[in-house]
């Protein structure tokens, strides 16, 4: 009688475990994707583009924007003018500009 308790308790517990996995694994990528960002398997969450939101992760006070290719910039060519250089800055939510606006960051 023991024996079968323990394997019941052992069984509820793995099948609760599996159902929670599955509903993160369905609900998670939804929730980010309200947030504005996806998750990506080579670089991990990345921002969607064309979104515009206001938040703690995103602006202070007006909203803040990515671009078409989801980086947070103004929407620029992919092939520079003559004469123009580019900086690439690589880095987390410093780089990114969290609860910071658009003209403040760097």
């Amino acid at each position: 009688m023991r024996t079968c308790t323990v394997r019941r308790i052992v069984l509820v517990a793995l099948l609760g475990a599996f159902a929670v996995e599955g509903f993160l694994r369905i609900a998670l990528p939804l929730a980010k994707r309200g947030r504005g960002v996806t998750y990506d398997a080579d670089v991990g969450w990345r921002p969607l583009p064309n979104v515009v939101r206001v938040g703690a992760n995103w602006s202070a006070k007006e909203p803040a924007r990515t671009n078409s290719f989801g980086w947070r910039d103004a929407e620029f060519a992919l092939a520079p003018s003559v004469g123009m250089r580019r900086v690439l800055a690589l880095g987390d939510s410093f780089t990114w500009g969290a609860g910071v606006d658009y003209g403040e960051r760097w």
